[in-house]
């Protein structure tokens, strides 16, 4: 039974990495942006969870830039809270 899982756990990522179109730099640059000024605000946030502010940063993001995919958003998140 793990192997099968194994089996579709890798076919399932290779699709994934088939699929998934990355975009132009120039598109990410307000994104990357955003997403770090957004992280630099909700670290302020003091009574508040780290994951709280990761959603929050997210839903705010996923309003600005509807045509973006949620993988995108989270990366541009992930970076952006490496970079703080």
């Amino acid at each position: 039974m793990t192997g099968l899982r194994r089996w579709l756990a890798r076919l399932l990522w290779a699709i994934a990495a088939w699929v998934d179109v990355p975009m132009p730099a120039a598109d990410l640059a307000p994104l990357e942006q955003r997403a770090l000024e957004l992280a630099r605000q909700a670290e302020a946030w003091q009574d508040v969870s780290d994951e709280y502010k990761r959603h929050r940063t997210y839903a705010k993001l996923a309003r600005e830039f509807p045509a973006l995919r949620r993988r995108q958003l989270s990366q541009a998140i992930e970076q952006a809270v490496e970079h703080l």
